[in-house]
């Protein structure tokens, strides 16, 4: 009797289940998915929402407006230049310590022979801003590449590299030059 009311007649129980299961299923997938566009969307709001902060910082007639906001004391101009600034010079020191990666994985990448070296020397420099990882995605389609090229031997070999090469620079010389730049004590 409840079986009746709960499914259309002539229908079969388990395809009546199959087919709403997949029907919610797919909802919420779409669900899912408009969720995280939402939020994706809310991220990149507010990053690019801070990036265009920090360039207005150093627009002297945004300064000017700061200053004469907090014409008082001035502690808060003077600390948000400040921040600014580091801000900046973390970036630039970054930028060049990626460049530095960059052209170490060119090297190797060339020594070993692999294809497109320039791509993903290239590709390297914009990851590098991704600590610890950045490199290593960078490489993973040159290590694929040489494994396709030359065999398991020299993949092996550039991976092992291009490991040691992100350790260095993330534990060892890029600390140093943020140390040096943002007058910031190092630990070697």
């Amino acid at each position: 009797p409840l079986k009746g009311l709960l499914v259309p007649s002539g229908v079969e129980l388990t395809r009546f289940i199959e087919g709403n299961f997949t029907a919610a299923t797919a909802q919420l997938e779409a669900l899912l998915g408009a969720i995280g566009t939402a939020a994706s969307s809310i991220y990149y709001l507010f990053i690019y929402t801070f990036i265009l902060f920090l360039l207005l910082a150093q627009s002297k007639t945004f300064a000017e407006r700061v200053r004469k906001a907090n014409a008082a004391n001035g502690v808060f101009a003077r600390q948000f230049t400040r921040y600014a600034q580091q801000i900046q010079t973390q970036y630039t020191t970054q930028t060049f310590s990626n460049c530095i990666s960059a052209i170490a994985i060119l090297a190797v990448l060339i020594v070993f022979g692999v294809d497109f070296a320039y791509l993903w020397a290239f590709l390297a420099f914009f990851l590098g801003y991704i600590p610890m990882i950045g490199l290593l995605i960078a490489c993973v389609p040159a290590v694929f590449l040489a494994f396709i090229e030359y065999g398991l031997g020299t993949a092996l070999v550039v991976l092992l590299l291009i490991i040691l090469l992100n350790a260095a620079m993330d534990n060892f010389v890029t600390p140093r030059f943020m140390g040096d730049r943002l007058n910031m004590p190092t630990l070697f």
